[in-house]
């Protein structure tokens, strides 16, 4: 390693913050005039993370990247387009949270008003090695809720430790510190870290895979995600939501007892 990748190495570890980060999202997408397939309901928002550099003034980091789908399920059902549908046909990832539509039963009680029935995801999110560990990645995805979900009834994830994809193939390659022998318990211990550390968003778990907020509720705020940042963080994951079905179109409803 160079001595000039030396002293930027030392920089990065030298990056803390005292009061909450100047951080904004820096963000491309595009939209159909006419929704022509199902998936054109799905509006992708590609952004970069950028943060003030509280070393450097007037100086900016380009500390990672995070991926939403705005599913618009509103103006879907507006044109008669199924919600499955609109999830389906956009990708594999996105179909994995038609989980939240079965039964056709609803949230709307909770969800508040009927123009809210879009569901904000939050698909991806990465902040770059050097820049971990100050919660940049929970208050990008906290900038991107306020910025894309005004419309949305529900922001859902799917906790899982990148790290870890495609790990039940023969030919992954562990990351450090991970072998072939203890994989599993390496993956269980990092998703569960994974989850705890999306809780502090606010968001619970609805089933074994999938984490919800319902955006009618009370959220912590960016300074309060801040602050607890210097909480110890819960170790154990609180059990799935239960669900009480009824008739009718539109969200789950939250019987969570």
């Amino acid at each position: 390693m160079s001595p000039d990748a030396n002293q930027s190495r030392d920089r990065e570890n030298s990056l803390a913050f005292t009061e909450l980060p100047d951080l904004r999202l820096e963000y491309s997408g595009s939209a159909r005039l006419e929704r022509i397939e199902p998936d054109d309901y799905c509006l992708e928002h590609h952004c970069k993370i950028l943060v003030s550099d509280p070393r450097d003034d007037g100086a900016e980091l380009d500390v990672g990247e995070l991926d939403v789908i705005h599913a618009q399920f509103g103006l879907a059902v507006n044109n008669g387009v199924s919600w499955i549908d609109v999830l389906d046909a956009h990708s594999e990832g996105a179909s994995e949270y038609c989980s939240l539509l079965e039964n056709n039963s609803t949230w709307k009680d909770d969800v508040g008003d009927v123009g809210n029935l879009d569901l904000l995801i939050l698909e991806r999110c990465i902040v770059r090695p050097e820049f971990r560990g100050h919660g940049l990645g929970l208050l990008a995805a906290k900038c991107a809720i306020d910025a894309f979900g005004e419309s949305c009834g529900v922001v859902a994830v799917i906790p899982f430790p990148l790290e870890f994809a495609g790990f039940e193939d023969p030919n992954w390659v562990p990351p450090a510190g991970v072998s072939a022998e203890n994989k599993k318990q390496a993956f269980s211990a990092a998703k569960t870290k994974l989850e705890m550390y999306w809780s502090r968003l606010g968001l619970t778990p609805y089933n074994e895979r999938i984490w919800i907020l319902l955006t009618a509720h009370v959220s912590p705020s960016a300074a309060e995600i801040f602050r607890g940042l210097q909480a110890p963080v819960a170790t154990q994951v609180p059990p799935p939501r239960r669900t009480r079905h009824r008739h009718g179109s539109g969200w789950k409803r939250d019987t969570q007892r």
